[in-house]
């Protein structure tokens, strides 16, 4: 009883020790994920001066260098190989981490406190420990477990995505044992994305055994990184591999072993496609109609997200283009994944002028233009503009010259994307359509959409996912305007994406929020800012978001990581 009740007054005391601290607290500095500092005063952000446009050296725009510094992790094949590695403790490991663990209840605050912060330093969290931790009787022990756990987790999965991303980035070669060990700490979308293209980038022909190992793995998404770091590695010599992967009982696997084929041309991979149009997932249905469309630039009408009756119906015409003209029809190979670059692309309506960032939040290019508005950043670093009062769509490239435009477009552009195919989409809320613009400036297809559309994207399976703001919905439709699906409810929604799970994001301008919405029209996650205009979810899990007083970049859990401030901030591009 004794024990239990020093326990509760130490608890109270270190509570008011750290209460007192943080009224107290001086200015202090925060590294945002993409190394950028922020400095935080009066617990509100304060954004430093915006530097000079110049031009930048490579390791400038490393996104991550700074992160992994900040863990003493160095950025090449041996740093990160030694910190993955110790993602596995040894059983010396493994005795001091339970040590730690038990000295959090230990009489002495230096050191409950100092086994705290050795154990925030750990390459792993002890999970099961201190949740065990947590439920037992004293307060403080389980209020540092906690601490712990949730301070420690989002730390490590900080550090695991900037080492995946850098092995991706920088094409590291010789990590294939590493990265495949990682897949068990990607705990979120985002991780385990990040680990699935650092596997395709650092396996080699000679790692070959040790895909096909993984490919029989328990976990799903081992199998299904195995296959696209096989074709990766490998090339058309993983076609004997890929071909057996097409018998696979899961369709994901089976998606991966036909785009794998189809990177180089083997037509096997086609009936594999026509097969995978009946697949269970939309996801995979959705992927498979992208890839036949690019390989074969046919545009039969095929939506994912149709009653199984009709996608049967549409399926049909594709089988039997299959059947008749797979084995002769000229071929195009499936685009593979670029590297992200890691700048970010603004739009300041009423500053009247586009800037981009470099990883490290500073100013790296900018040029004035009357009215910006839609922007978008190309995997080449080009950028494209669209500008609302002189209703025209400019291509710059990675210097600022500009290299395209259309001009005299039939109303005021709001969002611009630059397609698949190389055509150009184009939404005019005005004139209420959505227009595709090829590269000679034609006009390839118009879609009427009533109630102000505001943005536009082309998804997988060749509909259009638009944002329509007096209507307070977002629809989908094909090729000729036709609604296949809708979300009521969003008010007056000014953006629209829809994320790799098959969810929909939606900047509802009208209630001051950004959510996340199931297929099924339910909200997953939301975020409350005020006058949104745009918002993007990024590969790291994060959300950046353009709103009327600048632009901000903020985690899960909703906590601001990057900020830069501007008058009406209509558009975002992280890229």
């Amino acid at each position: 009883m004794a024990r239990e009740l020093l326990s509760i007054v130490r608890f109270g005391c270190l509570l008011l020790t750290a209460c007192l601290a943080f009224v107290a607290r001086p200015a202090c500095a925060q590294l945002a994920p993409q190394g950028r500092v922020i400095v935080i005063q009066n617990n509100q952000p304060v954004a430093p001066e915006t530097a000079p446009v110049a031009s930048t050296t490579a390791a400038d725009n490393d996104p991550y260098k700074a992160v992994l510094s900040d863990f003493s992790v160095t950025s090449d094949v041996q740093g990160i190989g030694q910190y993955l590695t110790k993602l596995h403790p040894t059983p010396d490991m493994q005795k001091l981490v339970a040590k730690l663990v038990a000295k959090l209840s230990d009489d002495d605050f230096s050191a409950r406190d100092g086994a705290m912060k050795q154990l925030l330093k750990m390459p792993t969290i002890p999970i099961e420990q201190l949740e065990k931790i947590q439920s037992g009787g004293d307060p403080e022990a389980a209020w540092r477990a906690k601490e712990v756990l949730t301070e420690g987790s989002k730390k490590h999965a900080m550090i695991l995505g900037a080492a995946l991303r850098t092995i991706t980035r920088k094409q590291l070669k010789g990590l294939t044992k590493e990265v495949l060990a990682t897949f068990p700490f990607c705990l979120d979308d985002s991780l385990v994305f990040a680990a699935r293209s650092a596997l395709a980038v650092t396996a080699r022909a000679e790692d070959a055994d040790l895909l096909r190992a993984a490919g029989k793995d328990a976990k799903l998404e081992v199998r299904v990184a195995a296959a696209e770091a096989l074709t990766a590695a490998m090339g058309p010599q993983a076609a004997a591999d890929l071909k057996k992967l097409l018998n696979s009982a899961d369709e994901r696997v089976r998606l991966a072993a036909a785009r794998g084929l189809g990177s180089f041309g083997d037509r096997d991979c086609l009936k594999a496609f026509g097969k995978l149009l009946s697949a269970e997932d939309i996801s995979v249905r959705a992927a498979a109609i992208q890839s036949l469309r690019t390989m074969s630039g046919e545009k039969f009408t095929f939506v994912a997200y149709e009653k199984p009756e009709l996608r049967q119906q549409q399926a049909e015409v594709w089988t039997k283009w299959i059947s008749e003209q797979g084995a002769t029809a000229k071929l195009l190979p499936i685009n593979s994944r670029t590297a992200e670059l890691g700048r970010t692309l603004v739009s300041f309506f009423q500053d009247a002028k586009i800037v981009e960032y470099g990883p490290d939040g500073k100013q790296i290019w900018q040029t004035n233009i009357l009215q910006p508005w839609g922007v978008q950043g190309l995997s080449n670093g080009h950028r494209l503009v669209a500008t609302w009062g002189q209703q025209q769509v400019i291509e710059y490239d990675e210097s600022g010259k500009e290299i395209w435009k259309r001009d005299h477009l039939p109303g005021n552009p709001y969002s611009v994307e630059r397609l698949e195919n190389g055509n150009t989409l184009v939404t005019m809320s005005d004139a209420n359509r959505v227009l595709e613009v090829t590269p000679d400036g034609k006009d390839a297809n118009s879609i009427e959409v009533k109630g102000r559309p505001s943005d536009a994207h082309r998804l997988a399976d060749g509909t259009t996912l638009i944002a329509v703001q007096q209507t307070n919905k977002v629809v989908e439709v094909d090729s000729s305007g036709k609604e296949i699906w809708s979300k009521t409810g969003c008010q007056t929604p000014t953006a629209v994406h829809r994320l790799e799970n098959g969810n929909t994001l939606v900047a509802e301008h009208g209630v001051s929020r950004i959510a996340e919405y199931s297929r099924d029209g339910k909200e997953i996650w939301s975020f409350n800012i005020a006058a949104p205009y745009d918002a993007q979810r990024l590969d790291n899990g994060n959300t950046i978001i353009a709103h009327g007083r600048g632009v901000t970049e903020v985690d899960r859990d909703g906590k601001e990581v990057w900020n830069q401030p501007g008058r009406l901030c209509n558009r975002v591009s992280r890229y």
